[in-house]
């Protein structure tokens, strides 16, 4: 009911600054209707440890763009489209979106997820990349440990190829459902749809020169790093050689 809602886990540990820190910023950028902050792993005892990092990527490996330490980003619907990024213990919002929310929710989504994609909808969603809880990792975390240690493995199987316009597809679909305003706030979802509907089937077909014309969309620069662009087309020449 408070003008700010945090959510808390019960098994994470906040930062005593955690608070008081992310509720300055929001108060400072009133376009800003979802915050999230970074975080720490700790083990079942609270013991803190850390991943291999990929200096491509923020948020201990789970956003898919380099963040600089303390710099607060807008995060974009086509980034959250294709992954959940943030956990809802990293999330701090305001009592519209709060409301918003309950009026869309859905069990098709994780409520996390479903959260940030409402907020991105309208530019309001931002990440600030200070960690300021401790996450502890169990055996029923909803994003764990394979969430960031397999995100940078290279693999040429279709599935791999094509999870995260497969992804987006299923976000679109779900909230032309449940958001009412979904078509009013992503007015070019036709053509986002309409961009990850023939990746998919280019990729199926390993059709070279049509994923490569791909690589002068901004979608496809948003969902996928440079790295993934250029194993799309050795995948599409291994299928063709198969062929």
């Amino acid at each position: 009911h408070g003008d700010y809602v945090f959510l808390s886990d019960q098994d994470d540990i906040w930062k005593f600054n955690k608070v008081e820190d992310m509720i300055s910023i929001m108060e400072k950028n009133s376009n800003i209707s979802v915050l999230a902050s970074s975080f720490e792993f700790i083990d079942q005892k609270g013991d803190v440890f850390t991943v291999p990092l990929d200096s491509r990527m923020s948020n201990n490996n789970l956003l898919m763009k380099k963040v600089k330490t303390n710099e607060v980003v807008p995060i974009s619907f086509y980034e959250l489209s294709i992954r959940n990024s943030f956990q809802g213990c990293a999330l701090c919002l305001t009592k519209k979106l709060c409301a918003r929310f309950l009026e869309c929710f859905t069990e098709e989504f994780v409520h996390d997820w479903l959260i940030v994609l409402l907020a991105s909808e309208t530019n309001s969603m931002y990440f600030y990349n200070a960690p300021l809880f401790q996450y502890r990792i169990h055996d029923k975390n909803a994003i764990g440990l394979k969430d960031v240690t397999t995100s940078n493995t290279v693999t040429d199987a279709l599935y791999a190829r094509t999870a995260f316009c497969e992804s987006a597809l299923h976000v679109i679909h779900v909230l032309r459902k449940v958001d009412c305003d979904f078509e009013k706030n992503v007015v070019d979802f036709d053509c986002y749809s309409d961009f990850c509907e023939k990746h998919i089937q280019y990729l199926k077909k390993g059709i070279f020169f049509r994923v490569l014309f791909q690589n002068f969309s901004s979608y496809y620069k948003v969902i996928k790093t440079p790295r993934a662009r250029v194993m799309d087309l050795v995948f599409c020449l291994k299928q063709g050689i198969r062929r």
